[in-house]
């Protein structure tokens, strides 16, 4: 069972999502590793940075969902998830792009979209995952 279907609510809701968005947003920050740095990870050694399992975009917003293979105190295997949202802009005075991490009223309804797909993505695949170990 996931570490996150005991806060789960009954049916989804706009404060519920935002409130997960910005947990998820805190956990990639401080609790994802970076792939060129981290030792453990193999694909430090080819310096390329891994890419997302899924991604979800809405105009600006974007959801990016990454997955890996951890092993529990009882020795079961299960798959974890590490989710980032961000928003991206075009730089007028620069002409690039960038990224930023705080949302302006108008971003919500794209957040809010792309937030609930990632839960659907990952809720589909935990319950796969379920369904393979009950087999």
């Amino acid at each position: 069972m996931s570490r996150r279907k005991r806060d789960r609510p009954e049916s989804i809701n706009a404060e519920w999502l935002l409130t997960l968005a910005a947990d998820v947003n805190r956990r990639a920050v401080f609790n994802h590793s970076n792939p060129q740095t981290d030792k453990s990870n193999p694909m430090s050694q080819a310096n390329t940075p891994q890419k997302p399992d899924k991604e979800f975009k809405a105009g600006k917003m974007s959801v990016a969902i990454w997955s890996r293979q951890e092993q529990a105190a009882d020795g079961h295997t299960f798959t974890a998830f590490s989710i980032r949202a961000q928003k991206r802009y075009l730089d007028p005075a620069t002409q690039e792009w960038k990224t930023a991490d705080y949302l302006f009223a108008d971003d919500l309804p794209r957040l809010i979209l792309v937030t609930q797909e990632a839960y659907r993505y990952v809720a589909l695949k935990e319950n796969e995952q379920n369904n393979n170990v009950a087999a």
